[in-house]
């Protein structure tokens, strides 16, 4: 009898070595095969995302994204991330986070929303701007170079995260953002 994961982090991680062994536009195998890996009795559900083709799934714990299918932004997923401690990466670092994000717009872009990149831009260089960054560095780079360890990545990114969208709703940016999500 196989042996199924015990934990969210423990499916996540086994769905993440599973991804990487499929290339993109396999999204429907990829999807069987996590599904048989984590086992008949995983708190789990086969989400559809938007793709070009319209195929695209993804398997996740329900517990690590119950809103995954109301995302309609990428503060959403961020939100989703945050609440579950980045239980969706594979590994906590900014650099992963970075392409998990990254992943998200790009999907969202091909669906005809271009706000995220245009978020994930405005990230960057404000990140620069703070640790006075004169260089292209992205902003992963820049936490990864200002956190003592790996492991303090994501706190550091959700601090600068905040501390980002909080400039921007007194600035008054996000209210176009909002309207556009709803």
């Amino acid at each position: 009898m196989p042996r199924y994961p015990a934990s969210i982090e423990g499916a996540q991680q086994r769905v993440g070595g599973i991804a990487r062994q499929f290339t993109n536009y396999e999204c429907v195998r990829c999807a069987k095969a996590m599904v048989q890996a984590i086992g008949p009795r995983a708190d789990a559900s086969v989400i559809k995302l938007r793709t070009r083709s319209d195929n695209g799934l993804v398997l996740l714990p329900s517990k690590g994204i119950q809103a995954a299918t109301l995302m309609k932004s990428i503060h959403d997923i961020l939100a989703c991330l945050q609440e579950q401690n980045a239980a969706l990466l594979e590994k906590k670092t900014a650099h992963t986070l970075s392409a998990f994000l990254t992943g998200f717009a790009l999907a969202r872009r091909e669906a005809g929303c271009s706000s995220d990149e245009v978020f994930l831009d405005s990230f960057n260089a404000w990140v620069r701007k703070r640790f006075r960054i004169e260089s292209d560095q992205g902003w992963a780079k820049i936490v990864s170079f200002y956190s003592p360890s790996e492991s303090e990545e994501i706190a550091l990114f959700w601090k600068l995260y905040k501390q980002f969208t909080a400039r921007r709703r007194l600035n008054g940016q996000c209210a176009t953002e909002k309207s556009s999500r709803s």
